[in-house]
């Protein structure tokens, strides 16, 4: 009776695909191109663009859609993209790129120890490389000021309609850098540099937006590819933007107390990019606001259970990848809260600061 041919477990076909990722990739989505430590395009459809990124380095094999949500290993990815997400279907085209297909045992095992090998040297390698981009996050956070009034952030937020001189006291999680290194350009730009925090209200990574300073005065977001990128991890975290501003017993207004020292039910608003944040904000100085960073990050968002959301949406099309991962995100999120409330600006409107930038431009006419 002839031996039935060994069947190779998952986890080493995994690893195996995340060894030669780089070629994976190339062979997977063509249309691609490398950016740093990614490989970046539009979609599990492989057009050029930006919004999936599958990392080469440190996470290797990772990769997420931020459009759609979508996220996963090197396995899902080759299922994602070639086998209409049917993971038996890639385990077999897996199998067939990775030249293991006659199920030899002796094979198998060579295969798995060196797969092994590389993973735990991938995993150091990850590790000591997250430990750096922490440190230099925080450095970058250290080294710009909280003084934001005249800087060109505060002329570049003031251009998205949001006066910081109006509120009562200045978003502590936002500061100017007035030289930080940008890689895309090998120069050095202004920044507007934010802080993200996890859970335990500590900082995880830094946000940072890259900004132009125009001839006449006015500021805008440096001419780039990527204008906006985070040095770190952040899932799970957020930019915590207005911890809400609470009247207190003499009638002056005081900030409330973090997410992570509050005691009780709280409620909490939330929106993707900070420049809708800070419109939610200056709407409303008394609401408690963060920002998740992405729209990926959004589902990732560990609160507290108690907390009621309340979750600003943009007003994407109908049934296009960012409104289904906005909708399923909102779906997750209301499994672990008793309240999720969807907030939308008016259809005209792109999103709250559009909303915000509109009224602004409608008041100024009306006042000549």
């Amino acid at each position: 009776m002839s031996q039935r041919p060994a069947l190779m477990p998952i986890s080493t076909i995994v690893d195996l695909l995340t060894a030669q990722i780089e070629p994976l990739v190339r062979e997977l989505l063509p249309h691609g191109s490398r950016h740093g430590h990614e490989w970046r395009c539009g979609s599990l459809a492989g057009e050029p663009g930006q919004s999936l990124a599958v990392n080469l380095k440190a996470r290797t094999g990772v990769w997420a859609d931020f459009s759609s949500g979508e996220s996963g290993d090197a396995l899902d990815l080759v299922a994602g993209v070639c086998c209409g997400g049917d993971k038996t279907q890639a385990i077999k085209w897996a199998r067939r790129w990775l030249g293991v297909e006659d199920g030899d045992p002796a094979e198998f095992e060579r295969r798995r120890r060196i797969a092994e090998k590389k993973a735990a040297a991938r995993k150091a390698e990850a590790e000591e490389e997250a430990r750096r981009a922490r440190e230099s996050a925080v450095r970058i956070w250290m080294s710009a000021s909280s003084e934001l009034l005249g800087t060109p952030v505060d002329r570049y937020l003031a251009g998205r309609a949001i006066e910081l001189a109006r509120l009562p006291w200045l978003p502590g999680a936002i500061r100017y850098h007035p030289g930080l290194w940008n890689a895309e350009t090998g120069q050095k730009w202004p920044a507007m540099v934010t802080s993200i925090v996890g859970p335990d209200g500590k900082q995880m990574s830094t946000h940072r937006t890259w900004l132009e300073v125009q001839r006449d005065g006015r500021v805008r977001k440096a001419p780039l590819d990527e204008p906006k990128k985070t040095l770190g991890g952040f899932r799970g975290g957020w930019i915590s933007l207005w911890k809400g501003a609470i009247a207190g017993a003499d009638g002056r207004l005081r900030k409330a107390a973090p997410i992570s020292r509050v005691k009780g039910p709280i409620e909490i608003d939330i929106t993707e990019g900070i420049e809708d944040g800070l419109s939610v904000v200056v709407s409303d100085p008394a609401l408690r606001v963060i920002a998740s960073v992405s729209g990926g990050n959004l589902a990732n968002l560990r609160l507290p259970e108690s907390a009621g959301l309340v979750l600003w949406a943009q007003n994407d099309p109908p049934g296009s990848d960012a409104a289904k991962a906005f909708a399923a995100a909102a779906a997750a999120l209301g499994e672990r809260h008793a309240s999720v409330k969807v907030a939308r600006p008016p259809a005209e409107y792109k999103d709250v600061n559009d909303m915000l930038i509109a009224s602004k431009k409608l008041k100024e006419e009306r006042h000549g």
